[in-house]
């Protein structure tokens, strides 16, 4: 029987406030963590819902946080803008970890294989 360790994944998520310097610094509070990878979620606001005001497109207006925002607007807020990918995933690397992301939609998937990303 071979021995295995664990694979640390951190998902830096919507917790980039939308900032770079942010996700930078999730990046490497991740690699002092000793996490093996990062992992990003590309999307935009317009993959993932419609900008629109009916109830649907909403969250509930009980929800502590969010309650009553547009469901765009949280997406506009909390994806990682593609312009970010290269820099974190570059700065991943130079730590010493592997980084990818979950596409959620063909345009993304197109966008990360010119990133030449080890995983989706």
């Amino acid at each position: 029987m071979f021995e295995t360790s664990p694979y640390f994944v951190a998902v830096i998520s919507g917790n980039h406030l939308g900032q770079l310097s942010v996700a930078k610094d999730l990046v490497r509070e991740a690699a002092e963590a000793g996490a093996d990878a990062v992992k990003l979620q590309t999307y935009t606001a317009d993959s993932m819902t419609m900008n629109l005001d009916s109830v649907q497109f909403q969250v509930s207006p009980d929800h502590s946080l969010w309650g009553g925002r547009k469901l765009y607007e949280l997406y506009e807020e909390a994806h990682p803008p593609r312009e970010w990918h290269g820099e974190i995933f570059t700065l991943a690397k130079e730590l010493g970890m592997s980084a990818f992301s979950t596409p959620f939609d063909e345009d993304s998937v197109g966008f990360l294989e010119t990133l030449d990303v080890p995983a989706f």
